[in-house]
Order: C-alpha cells, then sequence, then structure tokens
C-alpha cells in the first residue's frame, strides 16, 4: 500500500467512525433545542356538592398547559447546541490527524525495516560468500586459519541482525493491519521512496 491508499482508508478507521457519529447526534441537538415543547393535557373528575341543600353531581375538568418560557430560553439553546456541533467537529478532526501521525508512523517504520531486511539479505549473502572465499584460501594456506573464525563470527553476527529485522518487520507489518482492518493472515507492505520525507501536516 501506499502512503496515499492509507489516506483514502483512514475515514473507515472506528475511532473516526465514532467522531462522526458525535458529529452527527450534536447536529441533532441543535434540532431539538429549536423545537418547541410539547403542551400537556390535564384531566380531573370529582364529586361536588352544593353548598347548600343536598345536591350534588360529578365535575369535570381539562386543562391545557402551553410552555412559554421556552421562546426566552430558544435562541441561546440553539447557540449552545452549534458550539457543540464545532467542538464535536473539531475533536474529530483533531482524532483524524492523531490517527493519520500514528498510520504515518508504523507506515514508514514498516518501508524503513522492509528495506533494512532486503539491505540485510545483500549483506548476509556477500558475507557468505566471504566466508567460502576465505575458507578455501585457508585450505590452499593462502591465509592464516585465524581468519576464517573472524570471518564465521561476522557471518553469524549478520544473520542475527537480519533476523532480529524479520522479525521487527513481520510485527510491525500485522500492526498496521491490524490498524487498516486487513483481513487475517493478510500482510501489508508499504510502496514507497524512502528518501523523499512525508508531507508534514499543516499547521492548523
Amino acid at each position: 500500500m501506499t502512503w496515499a491508499d492509507i489516506v483514502r482508508l483512514v475515514d473507515q478507521h472506528p475511532r473516526l467512525a465514532v467522531g462522526q457519529s458525535q458529529i452527527a447526534a450534536a447536529r441533532e441537538g441543535v434540532r431539538a433545542a429549536g423545537a418547541a415543547p410539547n403542551p400537556t393535557l390535564e384531566a380531573s373528575v370529582g364529586h361536588g356538592r352544593a353548598t347548600e341543600g343536598s345536591a350534588s353531581r360529578v365535575e369535570w375538568g381539562l386543562a391545557l398547559n402551553i410552555p412559554l418560557g421556552w421562546i426566552a430560553q430558544r435562541r441561546a439553546r440553539i447557540d449552545a447546541a452549534e458550539a457543540e456541533v464545532d467542538v464535536a467537529t473539531a475533536e474529530a478532526k483533531a482524532l483524524r490527524r492523531e490517527v493519520l501521525v500514528q498510520l504515518g508512523a508504523l507506515f514508514w517504520n514498516v518501508g524503513y525495516d522492509q528495506a533494512r531486511v532486503d539491505a540485510l539479505a545483500v549483506l548476509s549473502g556477500q558475507t557468505s560468500g566471504l566466508a567460502r572465499a576465505v575458507g578455501i584460501r585457508v585450505q590452499k594456506g593462502e591465509a592464516r586459519p585465524l581468519e576464517l573464525p573472524r570471518v564465521e563470527v561476522e557471518r553469524e553476527k549478520v544473520a542475527g541482525e537480519r533476523e532480529a529485522a524479520r522479525i521487527s518487520l513481520e510485527a510491525r507489518q500485522a500492526q498496521l493491519a491490524v490498524w487498516l482492518g486487513a483481513p487475517p493472515g493478510k500482510r501489508v507492505t508499504a510502496a514507497g521512496d524512502l528518501t523523499a520525507s512525508p508531507t508534514p501536516l499543516d499547521l492548523e
């Protein structure tokens, strides 16, 4: 994958999806802040008696309450809800940049480890060839016997560095694959020019 591929995929990251959901929820909060509250209807029933005499009857009562206080508070509530949208948007942008920084570090480290493994593979082959050449020279008496162990030690040292680099590469590739949501068993390789520095994020 190239860095451009990762930038295109970053918006599918679960953490960024949460940020978009928070923005959507804040926008719904603006709509709710501007909505009129529901009126309330109260009903009552009772047995009424006349103040004079023995007459009585069932009394019914209905009351409709329409709150008007929201009219004075409506603008302030909408402003507060819109500010929540701005906060959620800013947090989502900051989170996207944070994810890009983490993915960028992983991507370029994978690219570096790939180049390191390739370079150590070439060096390992050259060291092995040198060890064979020295062994032949020692057999012919053209070199001191001490030279062969020295070359063998160097060959083993390069082989150890190559194995350590391979393990580091596989670990970082697996980490990058998890970040990108790659299918299990798939390996992510970085395709990029290590001689060119990645473009830094703008100051804003």
